[in-house]
């Protein structure tokens, strides 16, 4: 059985990459904190699939932009497509104009 702070700051419900980006982020600042998921590990799934720029950004701040962002492929754009499969918007790579890729694809 786990075992958990007799008092803690904040608690983050979701070990999913949301909750795990908090955790890194009060870890950064020195607040106390505990995560609850409800799954015991990781999952056999990806939670996410693209990082953007600004999300790229936040992870720097814990220093993650070094190791996991290294890692990423830049994507060069991405097409959205309707029940049809007609194409109804597309984006292209976007500029790096603070240091990261516009969007990024994840390993898996």
């Amino acid at each position: 059985m786990p075992t958990y702070p007799s008092r803690t700051q904040v608690v983050i419900v979701g070990a999913g990459p949301t909750g795990l980006t908090v955790a890194n982020l009060l870890a950064a600042y020195g607040v106390n904190f505990v995560v609850l998921d409800r799954e015991p590990g990781p999952m056999n799934l990806p939670r996410a699939i693209v990082l953007d720029d600004e999300g790229a950004r936040t992870l720097q701040v814990f220093g993650l932009d070094r190791s996991y962002v290294a890692h990423t492929m830049k994507a060069v754009g991405s097409k959205y497509l309707d029940d049809a499969g007609n194409c109804i918007a597309e984006t292209g790579a976007g500029p790096e104009t603070y240091g990261f890729a516009k969007r990024q694809h994840l390993p898996a």
